[in-house]
């Protein structure tokens, strides 16, 4: 499928963001020190969480501590992937490409073969886990969005308990363990299928590679061995001015945007069903249980706030802009991402916040003041 569209080339449009002196030496010269920061935070305040949540007792959460366990957990993960992987994220025109700054590591073997007359041939293999390792970091993201939206499931249920009907009301916690295992898998089997439809490495994929990849970070993204992920859904011809859609690299796009939409769906619409449980008068609840509820919707307003401007914005930024207005960001591919890392490092401290019997087992470890911990929480 062709179609004769204007093609903005990072060598021929004049506000080029490549060339802007500051956007690579942001983050080749300080993308270290933001790492060091942000895994250092993240790691104190997430192990901090888990003790806290495990030591303390939550009567007033009940089950809800696992998940705000596992979303923990899974922000450790995103933290230590991101430091070991320090992927780079380059936006052309065609569409954005994953790749690690420290990659070429390979998997070598050896197979054995026996043919006619038994003779038998040795040889040996090598197979790059780039992409593997690309393919499992960017999926704690999707990860750490289910989780979000399991939260908000979970309180929406428990705010609306004794209101209205439901077929869901009662449910066992082995019913809603294994809805939500099933929803769990069926996601991550949306997301690894748009990775294995249109984002790993082919021939084409390398024949087709920008030349200011490898002139920028000196990665040679067209040898058989770098493994990287892309999502190039145009290729333009360089003669003709001629883009070639690429249906795999389409459906890929659609399926992750569609994740994206589907579990923000889901997040705006138990905003909204929560929001109004616990402010109506007609909810059967007891005063502390109605301060509980409103503690705990509030960490996950700032988990969600937050979240946003730091991980859902830049994101969509990269799936998009490239693939739908093919304007190269370039090397601003980097920065947007590392905003990613910032959710991560602040949701263990929303959560010790807002949540007063957290807040007040913080203080108390610390020995810091008493005060502190009936500090007025407002948002």
């Amino acid at each position: 499928m062709k179609k004769q569209l204007p093609v903005y080339r990072t060598q021929e449009v004049g506000f080029s963001m490549d060339y802007l002196p500051f956007s690579l030496e942001y983050t080749n010269y300080i993308h270290s020190i933001f790492v060091i920061t942000t895994s250092t935070v993240l790691l104190f305040s997430n192990f901090l969480l888990l003790y806290v949540i495990f030591t303390t007792p939550t009567d007033h959460i009940g089950s809800y501590r696992f998940l705000l366990a596992l979303f923990s957990v899974n922000d450790i993960a995103i933290t230590l992937g991101y430091a070991a992987l320090q992927p780079y994220i380059h936006m052309a025109s065609t569409g954005f490409y994953i790749f690690p700054r420290h990659g070429g590591i390979m998997i070598s073997g050896c197979q054995c073969y026996q043919i006619m007359l038994n003779i038998s041939i040795q040889s040996t293999f090598a197979v790059p886990v780039d992409t593997l390792l690309c393919t499992l970091f960017i999926g704690t993201f999707y990860h750490m969005f289910l989780l979000l939206a399991f939260q908000f499931v979970y309180r929406y249920k428990t705010v609306t308990r004794g209101i209205g009907s439901s077929c869901t009301d009662y449910w066992s916690k082995c019913q809603w363990t294994t809805i939500g295992a099933v929803i769990y898998a069926l996601y991550m089997a949306v997301y690894l299928m748009a990775v294995e439809i249109g984002m790993k490495p082919s021939d084409a994929a390398r024949e087709s590679m920008p030349t200011e990849i490898y002139a920028t970070y000196g990665v040679n993204l067209s040898d058989p061995t770098a493994g990287f992920l892309v999502v190039a859904v145009r290729n333009v011809n360089d003669t003709t001015n001629d883009v070639d859609w690429n249906v795999e690299s389409t459906i890929s796009l659609a399926l992750s945007v569609g994740l994206f939409g589907a579990v923000s769906f889901i997040i705006a619409y138990c905003i909204h069903q929560i929001s109004m449980a616990i402010e109506s008068s007609k909810t059967p609840v007891a005063p502390a249980t109605r301060k509980a509820h409103r503690e705990m919707f509030r960490a996950l307003l700032m988990q969600t706030i937050v979240p946003c401007m730091c991980s859902y914005i830049p994101l969509s930024t990269i799936l998009l802009v490239g693939s739908v207005t093919g304007i190269p960001l370039g090397t601003y591919g980097n920065a947007l991402f590392i905003t990613t890392a910032i959710f991560p490092t602040l949701n263990a401290v929303f959560v010790l916040y807002f949540v007063t019997k957290f807040r007040n087992a913080v203080v108390h470890t610390f020995k810091l003041p008493s005060a502190w911990a009936e500090a007025p929480v407002k948002l």
